[in-house]
């Protein structure tokens, strides 16, 4: 969810998926991520949800939704800077807070 909370530091209005953790501590993790690589892994919301099945709330089905959603962003911004947010998060999550660079 690192990856949405990048793209609220960038601007955009995002509505976390009904069964997506929306991790506060993420927030600082996504602001030095744009520190790092500015705004050159955003996408419109739009974007960003375009072709994806609808969530729970909306009649979709909130497991193919999330699914639907994480491929999204990996066809988006491309499996190396996938993995480098994922990392990220990973990072600032076993460490109990995030890390800045």
């Amino acid at each position: 969810m690192c990856g949405l909370r990048y793209l609220e530091a960038c601007g955009e209005e995002i509505i976390f998926p009904s069964n997506g953790y929306p991790g506060e501590y993420l927030r600082p993790v996504a602001s030095a991520l744009k520190d790092e690589v500015g705004e050159r892994l955003r996408h419109s919301a739009v974007d960003v949800y375009a072709g994806v099945q609808a969530d729970e709330p909306a009649g979709g089905d909130k497991d193919l939704h999330i699914d639907a959603l994480v491929g999204r962003a990996r066809a988006l911004i491309g499996d190396e800077n996938f993995q480098h947010v994922l990392d990220l998060s990973r990072t600032a999550m076993l460490a109990g807070h995030p890390q800045r660079s």
